[in-house]
């Protein structure tokens, strides 16, 4: 996950954080609709807590505004089809849903050691997502399962207190996820 500050003469820098990490619990269910295509929905929650840290000098203050993503949650439908059928059968899929995810925007400034917090703000962002995947039978109830998400970019549109007014800043937030996981079916 990272964000691109779209604001021109108010640019902040970030040093191109790349953050990785989180856990998630997935739940759902699947039908098949003949020996070898299958949908599945199901619903999710991911615990990121992934921050990106951007920087302003001024020539009186410096600012700072850090980013956390802290958690998302959503739905996704998928289409799959059973590419082979043996010991451990494998099965390939698309899948498309929606999320929600958490911001926190919190800005500081001040003076080296000085600096305070002066502002936090919460957002809810609802993004798109598209993926694709394999996953392994290993046992009549145990699957691995190796996927792909895209995320859709959103903007973010912050209006932030500063001591000489007030400032607007747009981010993009991106986001890409490989997920690893073992299931379980009932």
């Amino acid at each position: 996950m990272y964000f691109n500050n779209n604001v021109g003469s108010y640019g902040f820098k970030s040093p191109g954080q790349h953050t990785t990490g989180f856990w998630g619990v997935r739940g759902g269910s699947y039908l098949f609709l003949n020996e070898k295509n299958f949908i599945d929905f199901d619903l999710y929650y991911l615990n990121q807590n992934n921050q990106v840290n951007f920087t302003k000098d001024h020539s009186y203050l410096n600012m700072s505004l850090w980013l956390k993503k802290r958690y998302s949650y959503g739905a996704g439908l998928s289409v799959g089809r059973r590419l082979y059928e043996a010991l451990m059968p494998l099965s390939a899929y698309l899948r498309a849903g929606a999320e929600n995810s958490q911001i926190r925007l919190t800005q500081a400034y001040g003076n080296g050691d000085l600096a305070e917090k002066s502002f936090t703000q919460k957002r809810l962002l609802t993004s798109t997502t598209l993926g694709l995947g394999l996953k392994v039978d290993i046992n009549e109830n145990l699957f691995c399962n190796l996927g792909y998400t895209y995320v859709f970019p959103k903007d973010m549109k912050v209006t932030t207190p500063f001591p000489s007014g007030y400032y607007a800043y747009k981010f993009t937030c991106h986001e890409q996820r490989f997920e690893l996981s073992l299931g379980w079916k009932f």
